[in-house]
């Protein structure tokens, strides 16, 4: 009797004492403000966070969600106790809270690497996701946020203000007229399908050494120095890698070739060596870059012989068509001469045969 009486009595004074912790914090006094589902994150009707003074912090709702006096069970019984009563209330409140919690700090470490802490309670992922900005923007909104104070919060919104800085930065590259005084641009590509053309010109030269192959070189590097400070993969930082591949390669060809008695060759093996190169940059866009670019209102047509890029309706004529316009061209220039020299190959092993 006495020990049993003694056992409830700790009980009740343990539960009293968490009770009294929990209405430190003021959103434990509306109930009808916390009757989300357990493991949703719904979606706040406000463009921006309520930051309420009643917030609790989230290791205190940690603290609080560890120390529940009661088994949380699937039916709670409560026999007229008034104390228990309140208590199996704050107690269902308190769990909820620390789910959607949880699941928000899941949902923003699988967004942004930094959050996955070696040492950390809740969930790690080891996948790096491409983060879409309106998915950043929604989950730095997010009203969980309105009721638990998330120390991760500062860095998230850090992050999407700088994912919406380079998202404007790589706009520059494809929504901006392209107003230098070359037309290489502009659909005015060269006739024929080799990178010599037919006054011996090397053609490659004509981008390269044009006001827009140095327009270009410039705001990549200068949008790159943007990106570097982005901690996230978002479909644009994708898409200013692959634009920076395709640069890169083109400089390959640039370098590759060499004079021989006034006449600017590439040799053969390196030449196949280049294609392979262009090959797996151009043919391997990801879908992430194809739907930015088609945003853009830049269309490309990827087939396993044929590479095609075109403005679409509203496009511009801006840096970034130039450049995958070039890209294409060249690779079909370079294929072009590649097959010429193995057919040529081919005809004077047929003619040597044939002297045998």
């Amino acid at each position: 009797g006495k020990i049993d009486t003694r056992k409830k009595l700790n009980g009740m004074i343990k539960g009293l004492t968490w009770l009294v912790n929990t209405f430190a914090y003021g959103i434990f006094f509306n109930p009808c403000e916390n009757q989300n589902a357990i493991g949703q994150i719904p979606k706040s009707s406000h463009p921006v966070v309520a930051l309420s003074h009643d917030r609790v912090p989230f290791n205190n709702l940690r603290d609080l969600h560890d120390t529940i006096p009661l088994t949380i069970g699937s039916q709670w019984k409560v026999n007229g106790d008034c104390l228990e009563g309140e208590i199996v209330r704050i107690s269902i409140m308190v769990k909820d809270l620390w789910d959607r919690a949880n699941l928000w700090l899941t949902k923003a470490a699988s967004m942004i690497p930094a959050l996955n802490y070696e040492k950390s309670d809740h969930i790690q992922s080891d996948t790096i996701h491409v983060v879409k900005l309106d998915d950043l923007n929604i989950l730095a909104e997010n009203e969980i946020l309105s009721k638990v104070i998330m120390p991760e919060l500062e860095l998230v919104q850090n992050v999407a203000a700088m994912a919406c800085q380079f998202k404007a930065r790589l706009e520059e590259l494809f929504t901006d007229e392209y107003s230098g005084r070359t037309d290489v641009n502009k659909d005015h590509l060269p006739d024929g399908k080799s990178l010599i053309a037919n006054n011996g010109d090397y053609i490659l030269y004509r981008f390269t050494g044009s006001e827009m192959y140095s327009a270009l070189r410039q705001t990549l590097h200068s949008i790159k120095e943007t990106a570097v400070k982005l901690p996230i993969a978002t479909p644009e930082k994708a898409t200013l890698e692959w634009m920076a591949k395709i640069f890169d390669w083109v400089e390959t060809i640039r370098n590759a070739g060499h004079y021989n008695e006034e006449q600017l060759v590439i040799n053969i093996e390196h030449a196949l060596e280049i294609l392979q190169q262009g090959h797996r940059v151009l043919f391997y866009v990801t879908d992430e870059v194809q739907s930015y670019l088609k945003g853009q209102k830049v269309g490309l047509q990827v087939f396993p012989e044929n590479f095609q890029v075109a403005a679409m309706k509203g496009g511009t004529h801006s840096l970034g068509l130039g450049l995958l316009r070039w890209a294409a061209f060249l690779f079909e220039c370079l294929k072009s001469d590649a097959d010429e020299e193995d057919k040529w190959k081919e005809r004077a092993l047929e003619t040597i045969n044939s002297f045998a």
